[in-house]
C-alpha cells in the first residue's frame, strides 16, 4: 500500500528536502505497521547529509479516541523517547566536564559520601555512562510513586543494595539505577537540576521548543499517549523489566500517561520531543557538536562520547553480546540494533521499540517513534525489517 493510497486523515507530512532515497517507500512500511493495529501512533523522521528528507506521523495522540480534528498526531506532536533519553544526559555531562564540573574518571563517592563504602567506593561516572557500575537493578519494594518524586530517596536506597559486579568488570545494561545516581552527582555539583542544564547546553542554543526531561504544563496535550500493545506479561522479559526498572511493565506504561511522569526529570526516561528536534540532537553530535554555526560541544568532547567505548561483550541485563560508548549504544559490522554494517553508528533503543540512531558513514539520522508498548508483538518483525531495509537503502561513503 503506497503512501497516497492510505487514508489521508491518518497521517501527515512535515517539510523534506527532495532526495533520491526511497523515503515513500520507507514510509509504506510504516503505514503498514500501523495497520497491523498494535501502535495508536508513529513517527518516523530521517535525514540524510543534514537535510530532512523524511518527517511523518501517523495515528492518534490518544489511542482511546478516533485520529481526527485535535486527535489527529502530527509533526509537532510529542513523543516520550523513554531510555533513548540517555543521550541527553550524556550530552549534558559531556558539557559539564568540558567546562571543569565534572571528571568522568572522579568517584561517585567523592560527591555522594553514602557510596564510599566496599566496592561501590569504586564506581566512576564513566562506569556510570558505560554500564559497567555493577548496579543494574533498582530496589525490589520501591513504590512507582518514589520514583518519580524522590530521586534522592531512590539513590539512597541504591547505595545500600550489594553490586552484582565489581565496577569495570562485567557489561550490564542499566536502565534506570546509574542515571538516578549520575543525576544526584550533577545536582550535588552545580545545585541545578537537569532540566535547566539540558535547557542551557543543549536545547536554548540549538533553538529546540521542546526537547527536555518532561513537559510544561500547557504542553501536555501535545503528547502522544501510550497503550499496551501485543503479548503482555512475557514470563523472562518482564522479569527483567521489574527488577532493573522497578516496576512492571504495565505499571510503567499507566505512569508514562500521568502529569507527574511527563512533568518530572528522569534522566533515563522523560526526555519528550518531536521525531524532528530530536533527528536535530544527534545531527548536532553528527557534526561534532556543532549546530548552525555554533560549537555547543567541542568536537574531541564528542569524539571522546562516541569513542570511548567498551568492548563488545555479553551483556548481563540483555543477554546478548552489547557495546557501548559514554551513553551510547554502539552498532556493529554484523549484528547491529541499526542494520547491517553499521560499525561506527550510534545511538539508543527506548521502551518498546524507539529507536534514534545517526551514522557517520552515511551520513544518516534516522528517529523512529512510537506509543504501542509491547514485550512482545507481531508488529516487531516488520518494525525490525524495516531498521534493516534503510541501513541497506542509504549508500555509505566510505
Amino acid at each position: 500500500m503506497a503512501p497516497e493510497s492510505a487514508p489521508r486523515e491518518l497521517w501527515a507530512r512535515g517539510a523534506e528536502a527532495p532526495t533520491e532515497l526511497p523515503v515513500d517507500d520507507l514510509w509504506s512500511d510504516v503505514v503498514r505497521i500501523h495497520a497491523m493495529g498494535e501502535q495508536p501512533a508513529q513517527a518516523l523522521c530521517i535525514r540524510h547529509c543534514g537535510e530532512v528528507v523524511l518527517d511523518r506521523v501517523v495515528g492518534a495522540v490518544d489511542p482511546a479516541k478516533p485520529p481526527i480534528g485535535a486527535n489527529r498526531a502530527t509533526p509537532e506532536t510529542l513523543f516520550n523517547l523513554f531510555s533513548a533519553s540517555k543521550i541527553l544526559t550524556a550530552a549534558v555531562v559531556q558539557g559539564l566536564v568540558e567546562r571543569g564540573r565534572l571528571s568522568l574518571d572522579e568517584r561517585v563517592a567523592d560527591t555522594l559520601p553514602a557510596f564510599g563504602r566496599g566496592i561501590r567506593q569504586h564506581i566512576r561516572l564513566h562506569h556510570l555512562l558505560h554500564h559497567t557500575a555493577g548496579c543494574p537493578d533498582m530496589p525490589s519494594d520501591l513504590a512507582p510513586e518514589q520514583a518519580l518524586s524522590d530521586i534522592p530517596g531512590v539513590v539512597a536506597r541504591l547505595a545500600e543494595m550489594p553490586l552484582k559486579t565489581a565496577p569495570g568488570t562485567a557489561v550490564a545494561y542499566h536502565p534506570m539505577s546509574a542515571w538516578a545516581i549520575l543525576s544526584e552527582v550533577v545536582r550535588h555539583r552545580t545545585d541545578r537540576d537537569l532540566r535547566s542544564l539540558a535547557h542551557e547546553l543543549i536545547e536554548g542554543p540549538m533553538g529546540l521548543a521542546q526537547f527536555n526531561y518532561g513537559v510544561r504544563e500547557v504542553d501536555l496535550k501535545r503528547v502522544a499517549l501510550h497503550a499496551p500493545a501485543g503479548l503482555q506479561n512475557v514470563p523472562v522479559m518482564e522479569g527483567i523489566f521489574r527488577r532493573t526498572v522497578g516496576v512492571s511493565s504495565a505499571e510503567a506504561i499507566r505512569l508514562s500517561n500521568t502529569p507527574a511522569f511527563l512533568q518530572a526529570v528522569l534522566p533515563s526516561a522523560n526526555v519528550v520531543a518531536t521525531a524532528r528536534d530530536t533527528s536535530a540532537f544527534l545531527q548536532m553530535l553528527l557534526d561534532g557538536g556543532r549546530w548552525r554555526g555554533t560549537q555547543l560541544l567541542a568536537a574531541p568532547t564528542v569524539a571522546r562520547m562516541l569513542e570511548d567505548e567498551t568492548p563488545r561483550a555479553f551483556d548481563g541485563t540483555f543477554g546478548f553480546p552489547m557495546r557501548y560508548g559514554l551513553g551510547l549504544m554502539k552498532g556493529g559490522r554484523r549484528f547491529s540494533l541499526f542494520g547491517p554494517r553499521t560499525r561506527r553508528a550510534f545511538g539508543h533503543l527506548g521502551f518498546s521499540n524507539v529507536l534514534v540512531y545517526a551514522d557517520p558513514d552515511r551520513q544518516l539520522v534516522m528517529v523512529l517513534l512510537n506509543t504501542g508498548k509491547p514485550l512482545l508483538a507481531w508488529s516487531m518483525v516488520p518494525w525490525a525489517v524495516l531498521v534493516q531495509k534503510i541501513a541497506l537503502v542509504v549508500p555509505r561513503g566510505r
